[in-house]
This record gives structure tokens, sequence and C-alpha cells, in this order.
């Protein structure tokens, strides 16, 4: 772990308020971001998202825990990554990314935190993120969105398909530029993951998410160790409460975590 409590990356008001994003967005979106987040503040069910990928050998794979604000099990998931997908260490992190978010989708009006141990993977999503939210003001601005109108596209912009496309567009031009060297060999596949990932956010907001925070795991000194556990777990397992219990190494790990 590398990375500290000052590094968590970001919220929807956090984002729109960083220099680097502000000046590419309207005021009147921003204004209206911040007070639809602190709206819904005041109902929110946070949930809390651990997550982690493995590289290398036959154990390669991905793991995802969601716990509510009691720190209890709501989802437990591990996967295997399949061979012709063991390419790096950051695709295996991106994967355990897509599958939290996309698991998180069954749950309503929630804010959604997601720890990582990887902060280049944080740094990946916050690019990507920091991207998306460039755009769907740019869409705002010029009234566009199913419906139209000035504003419109706010609410109605995952479904909107000229918006998606333009969005896919605006990472593709620019994903390259935040990789490493060797990561940009394999980017066909980093950025189709990284756009499906986008997408499903996209996809939450629309169902109720207004919170997205990426930090990275040890800012409350998490250890991930449950995300690891389950990336290596070389099972393709999706846990309910009591098969989580019955396994006693993973409980364990989940009590330890839950009394640091």
């Amino acid at each position: 772990m590398d990375s500290t409590a000052g590094d968590a990356l970001f919220s929807f008001e956090d984002q729109l308020n960083s220099p680097r994003t502000r000046g590419s967005l309207s005021d009147e979106f921003i204004q209206k971001q911040m007070d639809d987040e602190k709206k819904n503040k005041k109902k929110l069910v946070w949930v809390y998202v651990h997550v982690h990928g493995s590289f290398g050998g036959e154990k390669s794979g991905c793991g995802a825990l969601l716990r509510d604000q009691q720190f209890f099990p709501l989802g437990v998931w591990s996967r295997i990554i399949p061979v012709e997908e063991r390419i790096s260490d950051l695709y295996s992190q991106l994967k355990a990314v897509s599958l939290d978010v996309n698991m998180a989708l069954k749950y309503k009006n929630f804010g959604l935190e997601i720890y990582s141990s990887s902060k280049y993977v944080l740094k990946v999503i916050e690019h990507a993120w920091t991207l998306v939210m460039q755009q769907e003001s740019r869409t705002t601005e010029n009234g566009a969105g199913r419906g139209g109108g000035r504003g419109a596209a706010v609410f109605n912009y995952p479904s909107c398909g000229e918006c998606a496309t333009s969005v896919i567009n605006l990472c593709n031009e620019y994903t390259k530029d935040i990789l490493l060297p060797d990561d940009k060999k394999d980017f066909d596949k980093v950025h189709s993951l990284l756009t499906s990932i986008m997408s499903d956010v996209l996809e939450l907001r629309k169902e109720g998410l207004f919170g997205f925070h990426v930090l990275p795991a040890d800012s409350i000194s998490a250890r991930n160790a449950a995300a690891e556990f389950l990336a290596n777990l070389g099972e393709d397992r999706d846990m309910n409460i009591s098969e989580v219990f019955e396994c006693e190494e993973l409980s364990n790990i989940l009590f330890e975590e839950a009394h640091e």
C-alpha cells in the first residue's frame, strides 16, 4: 500500500471543486450537482466496497466485498480471470472494480465508496471520470440529451446513446496519456474495461447513486485482506452471508478488519 488518507480521490462534490475540473465545467452545472449531492446526503445509505485484483499464475482473479455502514458484509464475490485476460496487474485491479460496480447496481439511492490497494488504478479511474463529467457538462450546455432543453442532459445522460459515444471517444483520446508504458500495449482491452466501468457508474447514477468515492485501501487503516483473499481464492463464487461465515479463514479476516 502506497498511499495515505490525503490521497482520497473523489466524490461528485470533491471532483467538481478540483482546480483541474472546475475550469472545464459551467457554473450552472457545478451548482446543480453540488445541490443534488447535499440534498441526497440527508437520506443516504452508504455502501463501502473493498476490491483487489491478483495477477500472475493459475490463481489470477479478482475479489469484491460490499459492506454496510456497520461494516457488515452485504455481498461477497470472487472471480477467476480467464487466461486470455491475464495481461497485467492494472487489468486485474480494474476487473475487481468492474465486478464491484456491476454488483452494486441492485442497490438504490446510495453513496458508493470503493477502496483499492492500487493507487495507480485509482488514478486511472479518476482520470476517466473527470473526462466523463467534462463531457456531461458540455452536453448540458448544448441542451442535448433525451428530451432536450438546457439542463435536461444531466438527468437523461446515461440513456443518451449520442452522449455515451462521445464519452467513449473522449476516453479513448486521453486514456493513453495516463497509462504506464507497459500497459499501453494492452490499451484496447484496458480501455474497453474502463469504458464499461464508467457506463455502469452512469447507470448507477440513474438508479439513485449520488456519491462516488474512490480511495486508497489504507486511508482508514483497512488492510483490504478480505478482498485479497477473495482475489486469490481461485474460484467463481457469489457468497451469501451463511457461506461467508462457514469459511473460517474469511470470517476471521472480516472480524479482524471490522475491529481495527
